[in-house]
């Protein structure tokens, strides 16, 4: 991939699922969803540092995936972000960052998951999901 590549980059929901009462762990979490059919797309676990801990997810059905996320008690919250799929290079998700950047679109968080063989998934949280998706195209 080099700079100006076309990327296929889709508006999508993401999870954000809140894990301080622990009644379910990020893993038991991914091994549902996986027992279940459900093909996690990306994740990503972040912790603030006062215990607050919150499982990043896109999986490939959203009404499933809630219905799932409801029977283990976990509190989530849905978001809309911009997912992408990238070769499996070094500096790949940053260039795309860049491109992003350089369109002047704010990115607020990112992260990238391994994905099939050759490729990864890479999640961007931006201030103008429509025009990333725009940017990437071009």
């Amino acid at each position: 991939m080099n700079r100006t590549d076309p990327i296929n980059m889709e508006q999508t929901e993401e999870f954000v699922i809140y894990l301080r009462q622990r009644r379910a762990s990020p893993q038991d979490i991914l091994e549902r969803l996986t027992d279940a059919g459900e093909a996690i797309l990306a994740h990503s676990l972040n912790g603030n540092g006062d215990g607050q801990v919150t499982l990043l997810l896109v999986t490939n059905d959203r009404l499933h995936t809630e219905l799932i996320l409801r029977r283990l008690g976990c509190r989530y919250d849905v978001d809309r972000v911009v997912l992408g799929r990238l070769p499996r290079q070094i500096g790949s998700a940053a260039l795309l960052g860049m491109r992003l950047s350089a369109a002047g679109i704010r990115i607020l968080y990112s992260y990238v998951s391994p994905g099939e063989a050759n490729a990864a998934f890479v999640v961007f949280k931006t201030n103008d999901n429509q025009r990333a998706v725009a940017a990437c195209a071009a």
